[in-house]
């Protein structure tokens, strides 16, 4: 396994901030097309596209914490859903887990409906279920938000904790 080093997290954290900012703007995006008419095709092919971004967003920070503190990303067919559980686990002497399983099961809905938006026309979308994260969406989006803040704490105390080393 390879030795983490302060800058590297440092980076981890920098690039982890930038995400969660571009969430808060396509959280204040959302914001400002919440309502509008739920038979107009384009406006749920919008709709579509922010939760799309939004798991995006938060596959992102995954990536960038199993890159550094995991050894890498899982591999094969599954590797998105496979990330998505690894960052529900804590690792013993290595990290706490990033997200709860509550969060994970939110985030999971994301997931399979990006795989489906990136795989299919606009006009075949299921909007019963655009409706579903449509609902989802508020909570899942500050549970990761949060959640993703507090993992900051922990790198930061890492970070500190490896520079009083050198």
């Amino acid at each position: 396994m390879k030795k983490i080093d302060a800058i590297a997290l440092r980076r981890v954290v920098v690039e982890i901030q930038a995400e969660l900012n571009k969430l808060e703007a396509l959280e204040r995006e959302w914001e400002g097309h919440r309502y509008g008419d739920w038979t107009d095709t384009f406006f749920l092919r919008g709709k579509s596209s922010i939760f799309h971004d939004f798991y995006c967003g938060a596959e992102n920070i995954f990536k960038k914490i199993a890159s550094e503190l995991n050894g890498g990303l899982p591999s094969g067919a599954g590797w998105h859903a496979m990330l998505l559980h690894h960052m529900q686990l804590e690792i013993p002497q290595v990290r706490p887990a990033v997200i709860t399983s509550e969060t994970g099961k939110r985030l999971k809905s994301f997931l399979d409906f990006r795989h489906k938006f990136r795989h299919i026309y606009g006009f075949d979308l299921d909007f019963e279920k655009l409706e579903e994260l449509e609902q989802l969406y508020p909570a899942a989006q500050k549970a990761l938000v949060a959640e993703t803040n507090h993992f900051l704490l922990f790198l930061h105390r890492l970070i500190g904790e490896l520079e009083s080393q050198e």
